[in-house]
């Protein structure tokens, strides 16, 4: 189930500020789950020319056209920052919004254990809510092997995102298939789950080149055979 969040965006005109023109400065209130941030259009009209409803400028005139086109344009990508961080964060405050919008990279020297932690206590957290607690268990498990291969193949407790690349992506799958005995599918799903916490550091702008950029994951087909009856006697034992 996914985890609920709400979200506005409203532009609207500081009156108490004009300009020399006699010109009010247009702002855009960013709220998300009853956080806000405001940040400047770095626009500005005259205020009997501003429609507070609609949150544009009025009328025809070029100067209109042009303020419209660039609340349209912010729009439209503060609209594309909330739905990509979305779909990796369980929930979204305003200042993750504006620093996406802004580009600015908070704690760029954040590890990729650490932020598979944190995901797993957010999950946590929501178990029976939002979350089976098979689901929990499955990425602490996941995390688990991600710490063992980070430890035998580098030497270190933990790595930081730049260093997690394609050849950490390849390294990670032969792990699983060779150290961990594991099957392509079980490799996969491994895989999957570890691409996800990816996701959440490319999202936050924590990352900025995806090591899984071309990786195509991929379950072979698996013909199964029918129990023999021992096997079956084995079950009911």
């Amino acid at each position: 189930m996914e985890q609920k969040n709400t979200f506005s965006l409203l532009f609207y005109i500081k009156k108490n500020r004009l300009n020399k023109k006699k010109e009010a400065p247009i702002y855009f209130r960013i709220t998300a789950n009853g956080t806000q941030v405001a940040l400047s259009l770095h626009r500005s009209v005259k205020v009997d020319m501003w429609n507070t409803d609609s949150g544009l400028a009025i009328g025809k005139t070029k100067s209109a056209k042009d303020i419209n086109n660039s609340i349209k344009t912010v729009e439209a990508k503060i609209y594309e920052h909330y739905r990509i961080i979305r779909e990796t964060k369980l929930y979204i405050v305003a200042k993750d919004i504006k620093n996406a919008f802004l580009g600015i990279k908070e704690n760029e020297e954040k590890k990729i254990l650490e932020i598979f932690e944190e995901h797993n206590n957010n999950v946590r957290k929501l178990i029976n809510i939002d979350f089976a607690p098979e689901t929990v268990q499955r990425y602490e498990v996941s995390l688990m092997h991600t710490r063992n291969f980070i430890k035998l193949k580098y030497s270190k407790d933990d790595l930081y995102l730049n260093e997690i690349d394609r050849e950490f992506i390849t390294n990670y799958e032969m792990y699983f298939k060779t150290v961990r005995k594991c099957s392509h599918n079980t490799t996969m799903k491994y895989i999957k789950n570890f691409k996800k916490i990816i996701r959440i550091a490319l999202a936050n702008g924590w990352l900025s080149n995806d090591p899984f950029a071309n990786y195509k994951m991929k379950l072979k087909k698996v013909e199964r055979e029918f129990l023999t009856e021992e096997e079956l006697n084995n079950l009911i034992t």
